[in-house]
Formats: C-alpha cells, structure tokens, sequence
C-alpha cells in the first residue's frame, strides 16, 4: 500500500528579521536610524524571537521634543535603555496582547499594557499598526517614544 503524503505550505508572513523589515518601512526610519547608532540593529536582525514597539517617525516629533531627542542621540548611556525600553523578549501577536497586562523589557522594566475594544495600548502609546511579522518576532507600530520609568527628560 502506497502513502500518499500531501504537503501544506502555510504562509509564514515576511521573510526577513525584524531589522530588515523596519529597512522596508518608511515610517520607522528615525527609529532605525537610532538603532543603528546605538548598535542595536544586529540584536534585532540575529536576536530574539523579540517583540518591537516600534515608534513611528511622527511620534518622536510629537511625544518628544526636538531637545529631548538631541539629548537622546548624543547619550549613549540613555540612547541604548530608552531603546531596549520598546523591546520585549517572546513574539506577542496583537491577539496576545489581549491576554496581558504587563510585560518586561529588555531594559529591565514593565510596560503596562491595556485594551479597550479593538484598541491597545503600552504605557499609555497606542498601537497603530499591529502584527508586523518578521522570521524573529513581530513589531507593532505605536504613536508614542515610550521612555523607562527611570529614565527624566527635562
């Protein structure tokens, strides 16, 4: 008796890491910039699985001042945690999202985490653009630079 075997090709989304997938995205190219110069593109390229909360270009301009920003770039003892801040260890698909309240960062601290209807929100930034796929995780765009508890910008 001959088997016959059929294969199922299931579609796993985007074919690249999470760095090259921010590369493919416009809105995300002042937070890639700011990887870079932190040194934080190779953890998200060859890291992970991770989950990034990924601020829109807009957002550094609206959630932060042009000063802060400055201040951010110029310091890399602040650069790097505000960064990690926006990273979390595990792939959340928005679906998840809605079964936690709080979640750790790379940086070390929690970001809370609510939902209300279809809408989710981390530490007060509004997910935008949810379940962004990439072969090491998953990025959801937010609407806000989120900043660790520790970290004051005057």
């Amino acid at each position: 008796m001959t088997e016959t075997v059929t294969e199922t090709t299931v579609p796993t989304g985007n074919e690249t890491d999470i760095f090259r997938t921010l590369n493919t995205m416009p809105q995300y190219s002042v937070l890639r910039e700011l990887l870079l110069l932190a040194g934080l593109d190779q953890t998200l390229a060859t890291g992970g699985p991770y989950t990034l909360f990924a601020p829109e270009s807009t957002a550094f301009a609206t959630s932060i001042t042009k000063d802060q920003e400055s201040m951010i770039r110029a310091d890399p003892a602040l650069l790097e945690p505000v960064l990690l801040y926006h990273v979390v260890e595990g792939t959340y698909t928005a679906a998840d999202l809605k079964n936690v309240t709080s979640l750790t960062t790379l940086e070390g601290s929690t970001l809370n985490v609510t939902v209300s209807g279809d809408t989710v929100t981390v530490d007060g930034a509004t997910v935008v653009e949810a379940d962004i796929m990439a072969t090491n995780g998953v990025i959801h765009g937010i609407d806000a630079v989120l900043l660790p508890p520790d970290v004051t910008m005057p």
